[in-house]
């Protein structure tokens, strides 16, 4: 039995496990076989479309037992999944001025919503802007251009906290951008004084690639920002890979172990 613990809402499940032939001999411990499970929100024809319990059917040669088995476990994909590039703790702040930092995915989905980790003394207005990146001889840039802005966002006062942005489900396009990359940046206004929180890069570079802009240029940063985005997927296709831990992925009661991102063991 392979369940998710907690899932996303949308995590709908079904299975399709065969192996209609059998040829190989053997005279030790076996070989390997393949059972396919797949992990989709397809509406209108998944068996057991609103349960998360589905099985997983191994074929075992005619006279031979299955005594144990190894199970690896790839595409793993989600409906919706948060991305933080860095999550490790934050060893340093910055002043907000006007910064970018990176986050990367692995197909075409949309972005829903940002969070940011900020401390605010003086509350005010930021906007928050989604730009595309570029290839700046060799290294990941943001875009002279924005793609969305998300202005006019009241920043309260308070200390060590995720802040909120809806972006609206806005359509995400790898083949539009540099490898696959995005950045999300955030632009301080009036009197607001607060700081977003960084992880020192060591060794560089870290998770992502950080970019300060000044009178209109981007120069990068030695640092990781803290920042989660999550993404969702259009109708009928799974939006990201899922760590399993991400889903709450178990067999028999067991917790998947992550391997990377979108397999596990």
């Amino acid at each position: 039995m392979l369940s998710a613990q907690n899932p996303p809402p949308l995590l709908f499940m079904h299975s399709s496990g065969h192996l209609n032939t059998f040829t190989k001999t053997y005279t030790g411990s076996g070989g390997q076989l393949t059972a396919l499970l797949y992990i989709t929100n397809n509406y209108n024809d998944a068996p057991n479309a609103t349960s998360t319990d589905d099985d997983i059917y191994i074929p075992c040669p005619n006279g031979w037992k299955i005594v144990w088995a190894n199970l690896t476990l790839s595409n793993i994909n989600a409906p919706n999944v948060t991305i933080e590039p860095n999550a490790s703790k934050e060893n340093f702040d910055l002043p907000l001025g006007f910064y970018a930092m990176s986050f990367k995915l692995t197909c075409n989905a949309y972005l829903d919503n940002v969070s940011v980790k900020l401390t605010v003394v003086n509350d005010d207005y930021a906007n928050f802007y989604l730009y595309k990146a570029i290839n700046s001889s060799g290294v990941l840039k943001p875009s002279d251009s924005y793609q969305k802005r998300v202005g006019n966002v009241f920043l309260p006062n308070d200390t060590d906290y995720w802040f909120d942005v809806d972006f609206g489900h806005e359509p995400l396009n790898i083949s539009d951008t540099f490898d696959n990359t995005f950045f999300i940046a955030i632009e301080g206004t009036g009197d607001l004084i607060g700081r977003w929180k960084v992880i020192i890069d060591d060794p560089e570079p870290g998770a992502g690639y950080v970019y300060r802009k000044v009178d209109g240029v981007w120069s990068i940063q030695n640092y990781d920002c803290k920042l989660r985005v999550n993404v969702s997927a259009g109708e009928k296709s799974p939006a990201e890979s899922a760590s399993p831990s991400e889903i709450g992925l178990t067999i028999n009661g067991s917790r998947v172990s992550d391997i990377s991102k979108g397999k596990g063991k």
